[in-house]
């Protein structure tokens, strides 16, 4: 599911599926933009606002970000873990990166809980500030490491035919209609 066009974070460019990596990095700057406009929400006590803010992060949360997730997990570190020579160090990155990834993880359950609390014009639980800073630190740290040494191992490693490889898959995910397998499968143990 594509998350709905809303002015807060510019849509997926699509046209970069064919060149993957470069649409991974853009995802990132999107990401950013999420995780500032999320850190903006837990802080704001205006209910109608918040609301709104919150369900559009909801669905980009369950839509985009757990496709791109899937995307990575699924696609491209196999191929990295495929393609890295033992002095690249892959498993030691991927380590790093999945460590974030799976502290994010573990704190999203709480963090989709009380997005659909303030969806519903619901008080979150106590807490759900200080549970989204974490999250937040922790998704932060997973694009960092990626950005820093994912994509670069990246574009040194694959093969053009292991680009093509992650453009499709990475094309059927998105899907014809924006449906992404990721949110239907639950990324986040939805």
């Amino acid at each position: 599911m594509r998350a709905p066009r809303n002015p807060m974070i510019e849509p997926a460019d699509l046209r970069l599926l064919s060149a993957p990596l470069d649409f991974l990095e853009a995802e990132h700057y999107r990401f950013r933009a999420f995780l500032a406009h999320l850190e903006r929400m837990a802080a704001d006590h205006r209910v109608a606002r918040r609301a709104a803010t919150a369900r559009f992060l909801l669905d980009f949360l369950l839509g985009d970000i757990a496709r791109h997730l899937a995307e990575e997990a699924e696609a491209l570190f196999p191929l990295l873990r495929e393609r890295c020579q033992a002095a690249d160090g892959i498993d030691r990155i991927l380590g790093l990166v999945e460590g974030e990834r799976a502290r994010a993880r573990d704190l999203s359950l709480a963090v989709i809980a009380g997005l659909r609390e303030c969806a519903s014009r619901c008080a979150p639980e106590a807490g759900f500030a200080a549970i989204v800073a974490t999250f937040i630190g922790a998704m932060r740290r997973h694009i960092d490491w990626e950005n820093a040494l994912v994509l670069p191992l990246a574009r040194k490693r694959l093969t053009s035919g292991d680009l093509a490889r992650l453009a499709a898959d990475m094309a059927t995910r998105c899907g014809a209609g924006g449906d992404s397998v990721a949110a239907r499968q639950g990324y986040f143990g939805e």
